[in-house]
């Protein structure tokens, strides 16, 4: 008989703060039925204007169902003794994510929630891959979440809707309930205080966590993303895309939002991003002074090499470099940076 996998099921409800919108568009709704009796095409442009906006998640948030890393990223998650969520958003999406409960816990440790970036799946965040050469080799990680465990805090990993196994499609408003449905698992079943709760966004998922912690006095680091959506469109696109996204009610505003964020709040940025370029990032729109600067390629790999003995170090360091390109966008921060962090959630 197959033993049971653990799971936490938990549903939130809906915010104070998303009500007031919730009656707007009931009202909106409403009219807009009652106007449809008078002119039917409206009906029909209310409708294709769901359908677009439906459309452009499916842009903005890559949902592909069955990644290769997931067999070997989910027996990472085994190994860390994790448990299954299967979280309810108010609006009735299942989401799926795993809780990693830290085994050296303490006072000073936090919950971290992740926020994904576009493409990412938490099913990939704890792979490590070796590169060796030459007899000699190191482990580089995908991503920071093991960091964060192995310091002693809690970790929460999650998909949006739309995402791999988690229900439903992506919606700009769907992201948002998305988000305070996981604060609501951290705050109200495992009642973690606000001041120990963390959001560590990256991309697309620094603008989320931050629209967040606008109503939320937790802490905050917005990692390597934009000021606003329709800056980044517009700069992929054409400045029509980026007011025709916002027509259709795709509105996320880092910059404002930021304004906004009760809690302290740290950003972290690479000026070289690839992705996000300096002036449509976040870290140029606010323009904190404690902002945290991560490395450049040639110090990224030479933290990278520092395991390796140091008559092989150059030539392992060249070999490394023409095998893997430094991307300074999605890449994992390394232990200098990590600790950082780690750090400021120490001391803070």
């Amino acid at each position: 008989m197959a033993l049971e996998v653990p799971c936490i099921r938990f549903t939130a409800s809906l915010p104070e703060y998303l009500k007031y919108k919730e009656q707007q568009d009931t009202i909106t709704e409403t009219v807009v039925k009652i106007l449809s009796v008078v002119f039917p095409p409206l009906h029909f442009y209310d409708l294709l204007k769901r359908q677009i906006h439906l459309l452009a998640g499916k842009c903005l948030i890559d949902q592909l169902r069955n990644p290769s890393c997931m067999p070997i990223g989910l027996q990472g998650y085994k190994n860390f003794d994790s448990v299954k969520l299967l979280l309810t958003t108010p609006d009735g999406i299942v989401l799926e994510g795993q809780f990693i409960p830290s085994n050296t816990f303490n006072e000073r440790s936090k919950t971290i929630i992740i926020f994904n970036g576009n493409g990412e799946k938490y099913e990939c965040k704890l792979i490590e891959t070796p590169f060796r050469h030459d007899g000699n080799s190191i482990i580089i990680r995908y991503d920071n979440v093991a960091d964060f465990f192995y310091a002693g805090h809690d970790v929460v990993v999650f998909n949006y809707r739309g995402v791999i196994n988690s229900q439903g499609h992506v919606s700009c408003r769907g992201l948002k309930l998305d988000a305070e449905t996981v604060y609501q698992f951290v705050s109200h079943y495992l009642k973690v205080p606000d001041e120990k709760i963390v959001l560590f966004g990256q991309s697309f998922g620094g603008a989320i966590a931050t629209h967040l912690a606008k109503w939320h006095p937790v802490k905050l680091f917005n990692v390597r993303s934009f000021s606003s959506l329709k800056a980044i469109v517009q700069h992929y696109a054409t400045i029509i895309s980026a007011f025709v996204l916002e027509g259709l009610d795709w509105i996320f505003n880092a910059e404002e939002d930021w304004k906004e964020v009760k809690g302290e709040k740290w950003i972290v940025y690479h000026t070289h991003d690839q992705m996000i370029p300096e002036k449509h990032s976040i870290k140029k729109a606010v323009n904190d002074p404690r902002a945290i600067k991560l490395k450049d390629e040639e110090e990224y790999f030479d933290e990278l090499c520092l395991p390796i003995a140091l008559d092989k170090r150059a030539e392992f360091k060249e070999a490394l470099k023409k095998a893997r390109k430094m991307d300074a966008h999605n890449r994992a921060l390394i232990p200098s940076e990590i600790q950082i962090i780690l750090d400021l959630l120490r001391d803070n």
